[in-house]
């Protein structure tokens, strides 16, 4: 007959065993996490290549047109529905911090106005078509 175990001793077996297989639970969950955080990186849109081209914006009363080029200058006209009034902009754009479009004016009409200081709005992409900025929805042309 065989000697018994006693049960603390199997107790502390299995509680070593657990220990053991800690480190990889923990290291398999580690790459897990970061995998998954790789591709929804991936998944996001390049947010300047994205915005290349032509935008269309209503916030009434206004409504605005702005070209983004790839060189990192846009044009934006605004116009307010039923009245003479009309803004032409030039200027620089970039992308900070991942998801912000940042403006700086260069030269605009009417002269009157003051120059604003850059600003920034953080850009939510909504589809391919379709963007999200501190003023509501804005839509790509064609």
């Amino acid at each position: 007959m065989t000697p018994r175990r006693p049960r603390s001793a199997s107790r502390v077996r299995s509680a070593s065993s657990v220990i053991r297989r800690r480190p990889l639970a923990v290291a398999v969950l580690v790459l897990a996490i970061g995998l998954t955080e790789r591709d929804a990186r991936a998944q996001q849109p390049d947010l300047h290549a994205f915005l290349i081209g032509k935008w269309h914006q209503e916030y009434p009363p206004y409504v605005t047109e702005t070209v983004f080029t790839a060189g990192g200058v846009f044009t934006s006209i605004t116009v307010q529905r039923g009245a003479p009034y009309r803004l032409y902009v030039q200027g620089r754009w970039e992308i900070r911090y991942g998801n912000q479009l940042w403006q700086e004016w260069e030269s605009w009409e009417p002269r009157t106005l003051t120059k604003p200081l850059p600003e920034g709005t953080a850009i939510q992409v909504i589809d391919q078509n379709h963007i999200r900025n501190k003023l509501g929805v804005a839509t790509r042309m064609r």
